[in-house]
Protein backbone atom coordinates (compact mmCIF):
# COMPACT_ATOMS: atom_id res chain seq x y z
CA UNK A 1 0.00 0.00 0.00
CA UNK A 2 1.32 3.46 -0.91
CA UNK A 3 0.58 6.72 0.87
CA UNK A 4 0.86 10.13 -0.79
CA UNK A 5 0.58 13.57 0.79
CA UNK A 6 -0.45 16.47 -1.45
CA UNK A 7 0.21 20.05 -0.37
CA UNK A 8 -1.36 23.14 -1.99
CA UNK A 9 -0.28 26.28 -0.20
CA UNK A 10 -1.23 25.71 3.46
CA UNK A 11 -3.66 22.85 2.73
CA UNK A 12 -2.68 19.17 3.00
CA UNK A 13 -4.37 15.97 1.80
CA UNK A 14 -3.30 12.38 2.29
CA UNK A 15 -4.48 9.32 0.37
CA UNK A 16 -3.60 5.66 -0.04
CA UNK A 17 -3.59 3.40 -3.05
CA UNK A 18 -2.33 0.05 -4.30
CA UNK A 19 0.14 1.89 -6.55
CA UNK A 20 1.82 5.26 -6.35
CA UNK A 21 -0.22 6.51 -9.29
CA UNK A 22 -3.52 5.42 -7.69
CA UNK A 23 -2.51 7.09 -4.43
CA UNK A 24 -1.62 10.29 -6.31
CA UNK A 25 -4.97 10.27 -8.11
CA UNK A 26 -6.85 9.69 -4.86
CA UNK A 27 -5.02 12.59 -3.18
CA UNK A 28 -5.69 14.83 -6.19
CA UNK A 29 -9.41 13.91 -6.11
CA UNK A 30 -9.59 14.81 -2.40
CA UNK A 31 -7.79 18.09 -3.09
CA UNK A 32 -10.17 19.01 -5.92
CA UNK A 33 -13.17 18.40 -3.65
CA UNK A 34 -11.89 20.25 -0.60
CA UNK A 35 -9.63 23.04 -1.82
CA UNK A 36 -10.35 26.71 -1.31
CA UNK A 37 -8.56 27.53 -4.58
CA UNK A 38 -10.57 27.93 -7.83
CA UNK A 39 -11.10 24.72 -9.78
CA UNK A 40 -9.14 24.28 -13.04
CA UNK A 41 -11.07 24.42 -16.29
CA UNK A 42 -11.71 21.07 -17.93
CA UNK A 43 -9.50 20.35 -20.91
CA UNK A 44 -11.18 19.09 -24.07
CA UNK A 45 -10.14 15.58 -24.95
CA UNK A 46 -7.92 15.18 -28.00
CA UNK A 47 -10.79 14.03 -30.21
CA UNK A 48 -13.14 16.84 -29.16
CA UNK A 49 -11.04 19.64 -30.65
CA UNK A 50 -11.82 18.51 -34.16
CA UNK A 51 -15.29 18.95 -35.53
CA UNK A 52 -16.49 15.61 -36.91
CA UNK A 53 -18.68 17.46 -39.40
CA UNK A 54 -15.79 19.51 -40.79
CA UNK A 55 -14.75 18.64 -44.32
CA UNK A 56 -11.14 18.70 -45.44
CA UNK A 57 -10.21 21.05 -48.30
CA UNK A 58 -9.44 18.11 -50.59
CA UNK A 59 -12.92 16.61 -50.11
CA UNK A 60 -14.56 20.00 -50.62
CA UNK A 61 -12.48 20.61 -53.75
CA UNK A 62 -13.38 17.18 -55.18
CA UNK A 63 -17.08 17.99 -54.76
CA UNK A 64 -16.66 21.39 -56.44
CA UNK A 65 -14.65 19.88 -59.30
CA UNK A 66 -17.39 17.33 -59.93
CA UNK A 67 -19.92 20.18 -60.20
CA UNK A 68 -17.60 22.09 -62.54
CA UNK A 69 -16.84 19.00 -64.61
CA UNK A 70 -13.09 19.18 -63.98
CA UNK A 71 -10.63 16.67 -62.62
CA UNK A 72 -8.04 17.67 -59.99
CA UNK A 73 -4.60 16.16 -60.60
CA UNK A 74 -2.13 16.14 -57.73
CA UNK A 75 1.54 15.87 -58.64
CA UNK A 76 4.04 15.41 -55.80
CA UNK A 77 7.17 17.53 -56.06
CA UNK A 78 10.48 16.58 -54.45
CA UNK A 79 10.46 17.34 -50.73
CA UNK A 80 13.20 19.65 -49.60
CA UNK A 81 14.61 20.76 -46.32
CA UNK A 82 14.44 24.42 -45.46
CA UNK A 83 18.20 24.78 -44.94
CA UNK A 84 20.97 23.92 -47.35
CA UNK A 85 24.25 22.56 -46.03
CA UNK A 86 27.22 24.88 -45.68
CA UNK A 87 29.65 21.97 -45.33
CA UNK A 88 32.70 22.34 -47.56
CA UNK A 89 33.62 18.95 -49.03
CA UNK A 90 36.98 20.20 -50.33
CA UNK A 91 38.27 21.08 -46.85
CA UNK A 92 41.55 19.32 -46.11
CA UNK A 93 41.29 16.88 -43.24
CA UNK A 94 44.20 16.85 -40.87
CA UNK A 95 45.90 14.02 -39.04
CA UNK A 96 46.61 10.44 -39.93
CA UNK A 97 43.45 9.18 -38.29
CA UNK A 98 40.38 8.20 -40.26
CA UNK A 99 37.72 10.90 -40.14
CA UNK A 100 35.03 10.54 -37.53
CA UNK A 101 31.47 10.04 -38.64
CA UNK A 102 30.05 13.39 -39.64
CA UNK A 103 26.59 13.99 -40.98
CA UNK A 104 27.03 17.06 -43.22
CA UNK A 105 23.36 17.99 -43.53
CA UNK A 106 21.45 19.57 -40.68
CA UNK A 107 18.44 17.56 -39.59
CA UNK A 108 15.50 19.83 -40.30
CA UNK A 109 11.87 19.08 -40.87
CA UNK A 110 11.10 18.09 -44.44
CA UNK A 111 8.67 20.30 -46.30
CA UNK A 112 6.56 18.41 -48.81
CA UNK A 113 5.31 20.13 -51.95
CA UNK A 114 2.41 19.28 -54.22
CA UNK A 115 1.34 20.79 -57.53
CA UNK A 116 -2.40 20.67 -58.17
CA UNK A 117 -3.65 21.09 -61.74
CA UNK A 118 -7.28 21.84 -62.48
CA UNK A 119 -8.32 22.80 -65.99
CA UNK A 120 -5.01 24.42 -66.91
CA UNK A 121 -4.58 26.22 -63.58
CA UNK A 122 -1.77 25.26 -61.20
CA UNK A 123 -1.80 25.59 -57.43
CA UNK A 124 1.18 24.81 -55.19
CA UNK A 125 0.81 23.48 -51.68
CA UNK A 126 3.37 22.98 -48.93
CA UNK A 127 3.14 21.06 -45.69
CA UNK A 128 4.97 18.95 -43.13
CA UNK A 129 3.29 15.83 -44.56
CA UNK A 130 2.15 14.92 -48.06
CA UNK A 131 -1.45 15.08 -46.86
CA UNK A 132 -0.93 18.57 -45.39
CA UNK A 133 0.61 19.73 -48.69
CA UNK A 134 -2.43 18.38 -50.59
CA UNK A 135 -4.79 20.16 -48.20
CA UNK A 136 -2.84 23.40 -48.64
CA UNK A 137 -2.99 23.20 -52.44
CA UNK A 138 -6.70 22.31 -52.33
CA UNK A 139 -7.45 25.26 -50.02
CA UNK A 140 -5.71 27.64 -52.44
CA UNK A 141 -7.63 26.17 -55.37
CA UNK A 142 -10.93 26.46 -53.48
CA UNK A 143 -10.39 30.18 -52.90
CA UNK A 144 -9.89 30.65 -56.63
CA UNK A 145 -12.55 28.27 -57.98
CA UNK A 146 -15.43 29.09 -55.64
CA UNK A 147 -16.19 32.24 -57.61
CA UNK A 148 -16.52 30.43 -60.94
CA UNK A 149 -20.07 29.94 -62.20
CA UNK A 150 -21.41 26.39 -62.31
CA UNK A 151 -22.14 25.03 -65.79
CA UNK A 152 -25.82 25.09 -66.69
CA UNK A 153 -27.60 21.73 -66.65
CA UNK A 154 -29.07 20.48 -69.95
CA UNK A 155 -32.86 20.40 -69.84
Amino acid sequence: MFTVQLTLGDQHWEAEGTSIKKAQHAAAAKALEGTKYPKPTARPSRGEGKNPDSITPTVELNALCMKLGRKPIYKPLDPYTGIRSSYNYSMPRGGGYPPRYFYPFPVTPILYQVELSIGGQQFHGKGRTRQAAKHDAAAKALKNLQHEPLPSKPQ
